[in-house]
Order: C-alpha cells, then sequence, then structure tokens
C-alpha cells in the first residue's frame, strides 16, 4: 500500500535497539523496512552495558568497544545500501533506560527491539530489556518475535493478522490509534477483543438471570459489542475490523492467548498503563503476560499523554427519569432542549418492587401501557415530530442503581433528571436520586433543579 500524504508529512523517526544477536538482526530488518516504507529515518542504537570493565581492564574494554562500534557501523552501512535512512549510534548505560530516553529525545514514532526465546535463564537474562522497554517507554514498542511474518507482510506477500485487547482504557484507544498508522504501512485483517467479567457487566446492566460460563447472556453481550464496536469505529475504519466480546471468568490473557493461537494472529496488540514498582507488582499486567508468554510478536501501546482536541459533543441518545412529580416532568423538556433532530429521547419511571403481600393482588405493573402513554404525555407537542420516543418502567428498590443502568442499556450520551435540591438532615434521611446517579454513573448528568429555592 502507498504511503499517504498524511504519512508523508509524519517524519518522526523509528528506533531499533541492536545487540548483534539473530533475534535483533530479524528486529532490525523489520524496521529498516517499515522506515522505507513511511519514507522516515531509522535511528539504530546500540548500548554498551559493559562500561564499567574500563576501570578494571582498559584494554579488554577498548578492544570490546572497538569491535560494536565496527559491527553498529557495518550494519547501517548495508542498511544504507538497501535504501534506508539510517543514523547510528552507540550509547552507553542501562539498556532499556538509554532506548527509552533516546526515544523520548527524537520523538520517534515507535521503538523497535529483539524478543530472545522463552527459556528461563536466557528470559531472566536478555528477555527483561524488551519488557521493560516496552512497559516503561511513553513510546509504543514493537517486540519482534523469532520467526514473525512481519516482514512478509512488509514485502506485500499476505495481510497482516492483528488481534488488539480492548478494554475501554485510554491505553486501548492508543492501541486501535497505532493500528491505524499500521494499516497506512500495508494491508491489515485486524480483529478486537474485549474480554469482560460477567459479574460486572451484570450489575452495569442490571441484569439479574443466570451467568453461563462459554458466553454471555444476549443482553450483555449485546451491549458489549456495541459499545465496543463505537469506540473501534472513532479510530479505526469499521469495515476493515472484526469486533469481538467473549467472557471471562480467569485471568484475560488466557482467552487472548487462545483466540490467538485459534485465529492464528501475526501480532497481538495491547495497552499498558505504564504501572511501575509496588503497583506494577500488585495489580498485574496483560502486556507483561504477554510479551513474557505470547509466541507472537507483540506491540505494546502507552496511553497518549497530550489530550485530543476539544470539540462539541453531539447527543444522540438521552435518558431522562421521572418520578411524576412536577419538577421529574419539567426534566423531560430539558432532555428534549439537549437533543439533536432525529436523537432518541428514552423516558423512564422507576417503581418500587411489589412486597410479597402485593404480589398476587392486582397492581399498576411494569408493563401497565397506562404508564407507559402517561410518560410519552409528558413530551411538548413541538418535539415530537423530530425526535424517536421511547419509554421504560423499572421495578428496584434502588432508583439511582436502576436509573444508571437503564442509562448502560440505552447507551445514552447523556442523562436528565429532576432534584428537590434537599440538603442537611432532609438528604440524610430522604437521600438524593440525582446523586447517586452521579456517583453509580460516569454518563454526564444534567440536573433541573427547582427554580423557587
Amino acid at each position: 500500500m502507498a504511503t499517504t500524504s498524511t504519512d508523508k508529512k509524519d517524519k518522526r523517526p523509528i528506533i531499533c535497539g541492536t545487540d548483534f544477536s539473530a533475534a535483533a538482526g530479524e528486529a532490525l530488518e523489520i524496521a529498516a523496512a517499515m522506515a522505507r516504507r513511511l519514507g522516515t529515518k531509522l535511528l539504530l542504537i546500540h548500548v554498551e552495558e559493559f562500561h564499567r570493565m574500563a576501570d578494571l581492564d582498559p584494554s579488554l574494554f577498548e578492544a570490546a568497544l572497538s569491535q560494536n562500534q565496527e559491527n553498529l557501523d557495518r550494519e547501517a552501512k548495508l542498511l544504507r545500501e538497501s535504501g534506508t535512512d539510517v543514523e547510528a549510534k552507540m550509547l552507553s548505560g542501562s539498556v532499556f533506560d538509554e532506548l527509552v530516553t533516546a526515544a523520548i529525545k527524537a520523538n520517534a514514532r515507535t521503538v523497535i527491539v529483539g524478543a530472545v526465546g522463552h527459556g528461563l535463564a536466557r528470559r531472566l537474562l536478555l528477555g527483561s530489556v524488551a519488557e521493560r522497554t516496552a512497559e516503561t517507554s511513553p513510546i509504543p514498542t514493537l517486540v519482534v518475535r523469532p520467526g514473525t511474518r512481519l516482514g512478509s507482510w512488509l514485502r506485500g506477500e499476505h495481510p497482516l493478522k492483528i488481534l488488539v485487547g480492548y478494554d475501554f482504557s485510554a491505553a486501548s484507544d492508543a492501541a486501535l490509534g497505532w493500528v491505524n498508522q499500521l494499516q497506512q504501512i500495508g494491508q491489515c485483517a485486524t480483529s478486537v477483543l474485549h474480554i469482560d467479567w460477567p459479574p460486572d457487566q451484570a450489575q452495569r446492566l442490571g441484569f439479574h438471570g443466570p451467568l453461563p460460563l462459554t458466553e454471555n447472556p444476549k443482553q450483555i453481550q449485546n451491549s458489549l459489542e456495541r459499545d465496543v464496536a463505537e469506540h473501534v469505529a472513532m479510530r479505526l475504519p469499521p469495515e476493515q475490523v472484526t469486533v469481538t466480546v467473549a467472557p471471562g471468568w480467569g485471568h484475560p490473557e488466557g482467552t487472548l492467548f487462545e483466540i490467538a493461537q485459534r485465529e492464528q494472529v501475526d501480532l497481538i496488540v495491547v495497552g499498558t498503563h505504564r504501572r511501575r514498582g509496588w503497583g506494577r507488582l500488585r495489580f498485574g499486567s496483560v502486556s507483561r503476560t504477554v510479551l513474557r508468554h505470547g509466541n507472537v510478536s507483540v506491540a505494546v501501546i502507552p496511553p497518549l499523554e497530550e489530550r485530543p482536541p476539544m470539540s462539541v459533543p453531539k447527543l444522540d441518545r438521552v435518558l431522562v427519569a421521572t418520578d411524576f412529580s412536577e419538577l421529574g416532568n419539567d426534566a423531560v423538556s430539558y432532555g428534549c432542549a439537549i437533543l439533536q433532530r432525529g436523537g432518541t429521547l428514552k423516558l423512564v419511571h422507576v417503581m418500587e418492587p411489589p412486597s410479597v403481600a402485593e404480589k398476587n393482588e392486582p397492581r399498576p405493573g411494569k408493563d401497565n401501557p397506562k404508564l407507559r402513554v402517561q410518560l410519552r404525555a409528558l413530551v411538548p407537542p413541538d418535539a415530537t415530530d423530530r425526535l424517536e420516543i421511547e419509554t421504560e418502567i423499572v421495578e428496584s428498590a434502588d432508583a439511582a442503581e436502576a436509573i444508571a443502568q437503564a442509562a448502560e442499556r440505552f447507551d445514552a450520551d447523556a442523562i436528565c433528571l429532576g432534584s428537590h435540591g434537599r440538603s442537611g438532615l432532609a438528604k440524610t434521611l430522604m437521600g438524593s436520586v440525582a446523586q447517586g446517579v452521579m456517583a453509580a454513573s460516569k454518563r454526564p448528568v444534567l440536573v433541573v433543579r427547582d427554580k423557587t429555592l
């Protein structure tokens, strides 16, 4: 695929670290090919770790340094002959520290390093360089496994099969953006995988049925597929992506590895939260597990440190909750006011669940059509022609939780409801549904106050 005009304007270099091993050589071939395709510079770096040897045996150190410089110059010469714009640097210090520092100074696009095999001794001695670089770098890091198909992809021999682990975090969003850049280099077949914890999703959506072990209930599955697809569509062309949602009752890495093996992917892309020290040990790291135990190349993407430019949000779906009080009903008009033409307004009323004694007695049930008609009658006449109207009656002892769950099921862009503005003892005794909704939901909430207070 030809380089786009956007690519040509992006002259950030690619960083590749080498120790002149076979694994480093394979990574270097990938880095050089990517640099040529992008029309950018390759910064080739060798870090000399044994600088302290100079104090013990200066002659031995000078000989080793001279040999490594010769190796570096030879690799750079071969790359230039292949048409790569390369700059070679010899640095001294900790390998991953120097690689990360060089990447930051150069404002690099990507850091590329080779990975060693899975032998315990080799992984402990050498593999930690790739792992620590990937998990501490603010620059995306591509760890190339031996036998990777990245090279044949760059030669245009086949699409690159990519699996992206997605968890709605800023790092996951950045991972999607990095894959979008990768798709500008060559043809890709991208799958985005979200692994959910079913009990959390049941609580979020107000699902009260049984939770199977091998699949999500339809309500949870449909909601998550919708949410993941919306996030993906903002960063990747949706026609080029397959979205998969799978329940995970154990560690998510197990499901990720299982699907990667089944689909025979060429590259796993995951975000990293860049935790360090005790936090890294306490919370664990999906990226670290994938780096240590994955059999294919891995790209680890940190969250973007720059906030995206501000834009005016588009409100297409607004949920309004009312208890049929005057103030609750007033919130309906405000919900209509903030909706775009053609948007959907959902009206929700929360009822107390029936007591044991009431269950066998006639009562206005949540499916009573009169309540739905009563809800629809609250919509101002001038809004009915420009908006889609939906209604829902919910039974719950916790109105705030029920409203937040209904907003999740509806995928609301905003929630609107009235508040009586109680404070002090009244608030303590009677509670505040509005405050409860704001605590329970991450969605924007518009609270309509009584103007007479």
